[in-house]
């Protein structure tokens, strides 16, 4: 990977180069062309001028009028092509002048021709320096062209060297790279039977890994059945006990309530189920249920005695043997509350001692009367 990553630097960078000369090359053939382009430019405005110093025919002055409207434009070409070679600068701003006062000259004798006549436009022409400056303006495009050509034959020769590093670099990258694959598929070859063997091994583990997973689903099915089963059997027997039966979590909040524990606390169960015991009527002293519920949670086992007033008019206070077993559940750990009406029990007792209590007076008035 590092080598053909190395290729790949090299053969980006070589096109980059490539591309650098290339463009060096075109941007040098440009300049040529345009600065031929000016002379010719210039030469055609002299042609021009001549011709209508001999015929008078404005027709032929469309050369100059031509190189009058596009001389300005052909030399910011020339300066934004060369805007990196300060030799180039230099000579167009001595050439620059040089075609202002060359087609000032022609301007004039044209003027001449058509207000004072072919004669005095010739003399006009032979008094001017026209040639001298013609010639100077040559010389100055010949030496811009010189240096152009010479950059341009060493750019050129760059750019095919250039492309040559490029092609051998792109062709011994490819080779490398199939070299590279051919070695890749022979590793992987060596290795594919020792792939076939583990995937044969992974298959056979898979296969038996399912058989016992499919065993495992058949015990827990079983075991679920059987589950249920217990739960409706426990469920049925807790809702036809004459007590009352609740299962209540850290968070002091009722998991199950059983027709009984509803019938005591005169709720619903779907009151009771889900709440916490702060927002219905706990069995036993509001201020003593959590801490009572803190101590069974604890471990310990809490037994109280708990009398229930009357819920409504005509009804009798009733009596219960609470008890708060601690336990663990899949709620986590948990309290099974126990309620056991002892109203019966509770009224015979408390009837018996008023028996007592009033067998006890009568021996007392009895005694009392004796003595007197």
């Amino acid at each position: 990977l590092v080598l053909l990553i190395l290729i790949g630097t090299v053969s980006y960078r070589g096109v980059g180069l490539l591309r650098e000369n290339s463009a060096s090359v075109e941007q040098t053939q440009k300049l040529i062309a345009s600065i031929q382009s000016l002379l010719s430019m210039v030469t055609d405005a002299e042609t021009a001028q001549r011709g209508y110093t001999l015929t008078g025919n404005e027709v032929s002055l469309n050369p100059y009028k031509a190189a009058l409207r596009q001389v300005d434009d052909k030399f910011q070409e020339l300066r934004r092509l060369t805007r990196n070679d300060v030799l180039q600068q230099r000579r167009l701003a001595i050439l620059e002048p040089l075609v202002t006062k060359r087609m000032n000259l022609s301007r004039e004798v044209i003027e001449v021709r058509r207000s004072q006549g072919f004669r005095a436009a010739q003399q006009s022409t032979a008094a001017g320096n026209g040639k001298q400056v013609q010639e100077q303006i040559r010389g100055l495009v010949a030496e811009i062209q010189k240096t152009e050509k010479e950059a341009l034959e060493a750019r050129e020769f760059r750019a095919r060297r250039s492309a040559t590093m490029t092609r051998a670099v792109i062709v011994a990258g490819t080779a490398v790279g199939f070299i590279v694959v051919a070695i890749a598929l022979f590793l992987i070859g060596q290795d594919f039977a020792g792939n076939r063997q583990a995937e044969a091994a992974l298959r056979e583990a898979h296969d038996e890994l399912e058989a016992r997973v499919q065993e495992r689903t058949a015990e827990l099915q079983h075991s679920n059945e059987s589950l249920r089963e217990t739960e409706a059997v426990l469920r049925t027997v807790t809702d036809a006990a004459h007590v009352g039966l609740a299962i209540i979590d850290q968070e002091h909040r009722c998991r199950y309530a059983n027709p009984g524990y509803s019938e005591i606390l005169h709720l619903t169960t779907e009151e009771i189920v889900g709440q916490r015991l702060a927002h219905v009527r706990a069995p036993g002293d509001a201020e003593d249920v959590p801490n009572r519920l803190e101590a069974a949670f604890r471990g310990e086992r809490v037994n109280f005695d708990l009398s229930v007033p009357p819920a409504a008019p005509g009804d009798k206070e009733r009596y219960y043997a609470v008890s708060y077993e601690p336990a663990t559940s899949r709620w986590g750990k948990v309290v099974i509350i126990v309620m056991m009406d002892m109203t019966e029990r509770k009224r015979a007792q408390l009837t018996l001692s008023r028996y007592r209590l009033l067998a006890g007076q009568t021996r007392d008035i009895i005694l009392f009367t004796r003595e007197d």
